[in-house]
């Protein structure tokens, strides 16, 4: 393209074959950065971009970057990358040959490093500048990966090689000559380091397998302990200060079985309950592992990890926090504002040097809505104190609602509803969780901030809101129920008519409060950072499967 020239928007390319597909699917996993669809047929991209005068010459003449091949976190990228990932960058434009001065670098200190490491699987991608016709950058891009695959053999087996998906820069500004050198490159990509990645899912997996087939005589207990140890050092590798793992107790009505508590930054389990989940029969914290079967494995391990990520979740949160702030925070405001430990707010602080990738900024940001302090913590703490009260309410009614059901009378329900359903429903529930629903909504309607979270938590507030205000409802619907008096005056086939009527509003009732219960299940489990923690969790417990099968 000619120095100062405009480029031409770029034609959408045709459907790949199928054995060019299949490969552009493996290196999208592994990127992890479009959608599989936008590799496979770029929407049409209306670029805007053109070189500085003199910049092409003077990059044909030598290196504009000194050195060309680097750690990505040295660039202030925010791609979606590992801070260990190298870049090769600097290659001229229009060509895929690795400068001299790359190609010393990188056999001279680069190489080996790489080359040795036997486990670790990189995707190299290769990417250009903003300036050119798209078909044609695509192919640069990918003739770039391939030559520095040439260069790393042994690297470039173990994973991926092709270009970056369209649209994909280093740096996206493209607003200088540096910027356009660095995107002019090839990412010898490490994924981001945290538990959802697949490689640290299987590797906990892996050793929860071993684990549970080398220890016959241990216990479930044991097993616990052996998996919350080694989320605890991935933890650690990933550059998350070390939660405490200790037993603990959980209410007797509740059915939580382990949390994470950021502020004294510990993983609490309570052994006693642990097994709730396990759909095999008969096993407790002290069953013998030979006893266990591979499913139960699974849904051990995958609570002791997703407690971990709770405490990753936190971190990372923090990091960004403490990135976006900068010189206008300080540990103890940033320890503060999160409810989190000082150490581990300076650890953030310290940690935030280094760029997030833009895609984990984003989840991250997330997360922080509904932290201490953050826009979604009123919610939060709403849903999960009408949670709560819901919890305490069906342990102390169940039996004798289900009891009134079968065979009780109209009086003996409305008594049970006079002297303790009513007052409990109309004063916490009515009063205190409905009204404050109402406000709240009106609060979320009104707010200019829209973003998919704020709809999400609107529209599941709203589902919550009005299941709530169905039992209220049906609460008071009780008070046509006949009293004492009214009960003695009846005759045999009146009473037997109430009675019934009475028995089928109390059915009506339960049902109302189960599928509101229900309700707030679902809305806890959409909240980011859950719902992050339980596909985790998922992934966890597939994995062990998997592993586990003959």
């Amino acid at each position: 393209m000619a120095v100062g020239a405009r480029s031409r928007s770029s034609p959408v390319p045709t459907a790949p074959p199928a054995a060019e597909l299949e490969a552009l699917l493996a290196l999208q996993r592994s990127a992890g950065n479009r959608a599989v669809s936008r590799v496979i047929a770029p929407s049409t991209v209306q670029r805007d971009c053109e070189y500085e005068p003199g910049e092409k010459a003077a990059a044909y003449r030598g290196s504009i970057l000194a050195p060309d091949v680097r750690k990505l976190a040295s660039t202030g990228s925010g791609y979606n990358a590992a801070a260990g990932s190298v870049l090769v960058a600097d290659f001229e434009p229009d060509s895929a040959r690795v400068r001299t001065d790359a190609t010393a670098e990188l056999r001279a200190s680069w190489r080996g490093t790489l080359e040795r490491d036997g486990k670790q699987r990189y995707a190299l991608l290769g990417f250009s500048d903003c300036t050119g016709d798209e078909t044609t950058n695509t192919s640069l891009r990918s003739a770039r990966a391939r030559a520095v695959a040439a260069l790393l053999p042994k690297t470039a087996a173990r994973g991926v090689v092709g270009a970056a998906p369209a649209g994909d820069f280093i740096k996206p500004g493209n607003t200088n000559r540096e910027e356009r050198a660095l995107n002019r490159s090839v990412l010898i990509r490490l994924p981001p380091e945290e538990l959802s990645q697949s490689v640290q899912v299987d590797e906990y997996s892996e050793a929860a397998v071993a684990y549970w087939r080398a220890n016959p005589e241990g216990t479930v207990n044991d097993l616990v302990t052996f998996t919350s140890g080694r989320a605890q050092a991935r933890l650690v590798a990933n550059g998350v200060p070390l939660p405490a793992v200790a037993p603990g107790t959980s209410h007797a009505a509740s059915a939580t079985v382990a949390y994470f508590d950021p502020g004294t930054w510990t993983i609490t389990i309570d052994l006693a309950k642990i097994t709730s989940d396990v759909k095999q029969a008969g096993v407790t914290a002290t069953t013998k592992l030979r006893a266990l079967d591979a499913e139960s494995v699974a849904i051990l391990s995958k609570t002791c990890y997703h407690e971990a990520r709770h405490a990753e979740q936190t971190f990372l949160a923090a990091r960004v926090e403490a990135e976006e702030k900068g010189s206008r925070t300080s540990a103890d405001r940033l320890a503060r504002s999160m409810g989190i430990q000082v150490a581990v707010a300076q650890k953030a602080i310290d940690a935030s040097a280094v760029t997030m990738p833009d895609v984990l900024k984003a989840k991250a940001r997330d997360w922080l809505t509904f932290s201490s302090g953050g826009r979604h913590q009123p919610y939060k703490a709403w849903n999960e104190g009408l949670k709560n009260e819901l919890t305490v309410l069906f342990f102390v009614y169940t039996t004798l609602l289900e009891d009134l059901a079968k065979s009780g009378s109209a009086v003996a329900i409305r008594v049970t509803w006079e002297k303790g359903l009513h007052p409990n429903l109309d004063k916490t529930f009515r009063r205190d969780y409905s009204f404050r629903a109402d406000t709240m909504i009106k609060n979320l309607t009104a707010s200019p901030h829209q973003d998919p979270v704020d709809l999400d938590v609107r529209t599941a507030l709203v589902k919550t809101a009005n299941l709530l205000f169905t039992v209220l409802i049906k609460e008071r619907e009780a008070g046509k129920l006949p009293t004492v008096d009214q009960a003695a005056a009846m005759d045999a086939a009146a009473t037997d008519t109430a009675n019934k009527e009475a028995r089928l509003w109390l059915l009506q009732l339960h049902i109302a409060l189960v599928q509101l219960e229900v309700a707030i299940d679902e809305a806890y489990r959409a909240y980011p950072h859950e719902a992050d923690a339980y596909k985790v969790g998922e992934q966890v417990a597939t994995s062990i499967k998997e592993q586990a099968s003959p």
